[in-house]
């Protein structure tokens, strides 16, 4: 008997997922607070009157937040050099150091450094406010169309040649 089960995945909704709204899960534009723009319009002006001088941190190439980032910068028109790093630790690491100027944060990871002050969130990249940070604007209010949330989903498949088990997971798994 042979069997494959496949690991959970992450995959970024560059579009609407309104038909699954609980498996997205938002992500936060935050800055340093020591960053002098304190919102995203003069976030946008500051970045093109500094063309390629600002750094955004992803938790790597490819991920959720950095497929945001990248969207965000096409939607502005914005320049900014992408910096890649192993997961959203040591991404915040060097955004709390200001290594860094911008990360386009899962939520779950930068709740804590927001609400500490520790991080100035900007915007929340969902196309409504986060309902755990009621206060930070959408990004789609200063950025016209512009909406991005992680789709998370967990796949299971079964390949093997036991006629006994079922050809689909029942609703219990």
């Amino acid at each position: 008997m042979q069997r494959s089960i496949r690991t959970p995945i992450t995959i970024l909704s560059v579009t609407s997922h309104r038909s699954h709204p609980s498996a997205a899960t938002p992500i936060v534009m935050v800055v340093n607070p020591s960053f002098p723009s304190k919102t995203v319009p003069k976030f946008i002006t500051y970045a093109k009157t500094h063309p390629g001088q600002l750094t955004m941190a992803s938790r790597g190439v490819g991920t959720s937040p950095h497929l945001a980032g990248e969207l965000f910068k096409f939607m502005t028109g914005i320049n900014m050099v992408h910096v890649a790093y192993r997961g959203s630790g040591p991404a915040l690491t060097d955004l709390l150091g200001g290594h860094v100027q911008v990360y386009f944060a899962p939520i779950s990871a930068s709740i804590e450094y927001i609400r500490a002050g520790q991080l100035r969130a900007l915007a929340v990249t969902s196309a409504g406010r986060a309902e755990a940070l009621p206060d930070i604007p959408t990004a789609g209010n200063f950025v016209t169309g512009y909406e991005a949330s992680a789709l998370l989903m967990l796949t299971v498949s079964f390949s093997c040649c036991d006629q006994n088990l079922p050809s689909r997971p029942s609703s219990g798994l």
